[in-house]
């Protein structure tokens, strides 16, 4: 199947009223209304009695008045809700899964997002920021700033093998892999507040035996980088980094299933 659509976006005027509230930010507000143009179009498939499907889709959005967190030239302490003049977002996600037989499995998804600042010409620096890097005034043009917290690349894979040991005793074995690349968490593309890219495996084995009532499952997962940002006070820039060494989760579940139910409860 293929498809297409179109929509357009409509976000009122708005007040900040989560922010510390004085008389210069106030007059800051409301800030304008917000109006997207969204294209899309994709691609729905099944293959080999419906064993193997793929699914493409492509975006295209345009936005006006864009509505963002941001730190305004005169206000550049504490992050508001602002316009942050036009963006545009596009890019593609492509997902698919498998039944490879009736035991194992696999399921993978790529993205690739291209969010970026098209017009900003009064947007606030970040802390230190020089004229050689584009502060003037209290002021830098953010035309061509990647959107926050919007990774260029995200990748998803898994697989799942399960199989009966008994009449009423299952096994289970999951494995997934997922990944992004670096992402900025400031809206001024302050280098300080950037996540480089990383990557996650998680491992995960189970028993279940639904019929008698029962689930037990045990986990692991490893973070295969040295610089996940742990916390962060974006506004003071205190980000804070894991030190140089890989980050282990092992974990153990138990879940008990209700009478005349084949789901279990977590």
């Amino acid at each position: 199947m293929i498809f297409a659509t179109y929509v357009r976006g409509y976000e009122g005027q708005a007040y900040d009223l989560t922010s510390a509230l004085n008389a210069s930010i106030a007059a800051n507000f409301p800030i304008k209304t917000e109006h997207s143009n969204d294209y899309e179009i994709g691609l729905r498939t099944q293959f080999f009695d419906h064993r193997l499907t793929l699914n493409l889709t492509g975006y295209w959005t345009d936005y006006s008045n864009f509505q963002a967190q941001g730190l305004l030239p005169d206000v550049n302490i504490t992050p508001v809700l602002a316009n942050v003049g036009n963006v545009r977002t596009r890019g593609f996600e492509l997902e698919g899964n498998a039944r490879v037989s009736s035991v194992f499995s696999l399921n993978g998804g790529l993205a690739f997002t291209d969010a970026k600042i098209r017009k900003y010409p009064n947007g606030s620096c970040y802390p230190n920021q020089t004229v050689a890097e584009g502060c003037i005034g209290g002021e830098q043009n953010e035309k061509g700033i990647t959107l926050p917290n919007a990774p260029r690349w995200k990748l998803d894979l898994g697989g799942e093998y399960r199989t009966p040991l008994t009449e009423k005793l299952n096994a289970t074995l999951n494995a997934y892999y997922s990944y992004q690349s670096k992402v900025n968490y400031t809206l001024t593309g302050d280098p300080a507040t950037v996540q480089k890219s990383y990557g996650i495996v998680n491992i995960a084995s189970g028993l279940s035996g639904f019929n008698n009532g029962y689930k037990i499952g045990l986990s692991s997962t490893t973070c295969l980088t040295s610089n996940i940002i742990r916390a962060s006070t974006i506004a003071l820039r205190s980000l804070v980094a894991r030190p140089p060494s890989r980050v282990i989760f092992l974990g153990i579940s138990v879940a008990m299933v209700a009478f005349g139910s084949t789901s279990p409860i977590e």
